[in-house]
């Protein structure tokens, strides 16, 4: 999966799918991390802020492209959901 197509939906709340164990994880889409952005970082990735079971969110879960299966708009995050 080209990670960098995906920007158009930086701040939409997100289902992605990982492969090859197809663990689901939903979160607000934030943006990238990696060389292109910080030349310490080896590889580019994406980084979704997850939801906690409670309803606030968590830490970022990392996802390199080769780990990605799905990637699932839902819909844009609200402004509160992006802040948390």
């Amino acid at each position: 999966m080209d990670i960098f197509s995906l920007k158009e939906y930086v701040g939409w709340f997100v289902r992605v799918v990982s492969s090859p164990e197809g663990m689901v994880e939903e979160g607000i889409f934030v943006g990238y991390d990696g060389p292109a952005y910080d030349p310490e970082e080896e590889e580019d990735v994406i980084l979704l802020h997850t939801r906690a079971k409670n309803g606030g969110f968590r830490d970022y879960v990392v996802y390199r492209a080769q780990d990605i299966a799905e990637f699932i708009p839902i819909r844009k995050a609200t402004k509160e959901e992006y802040e948390a």
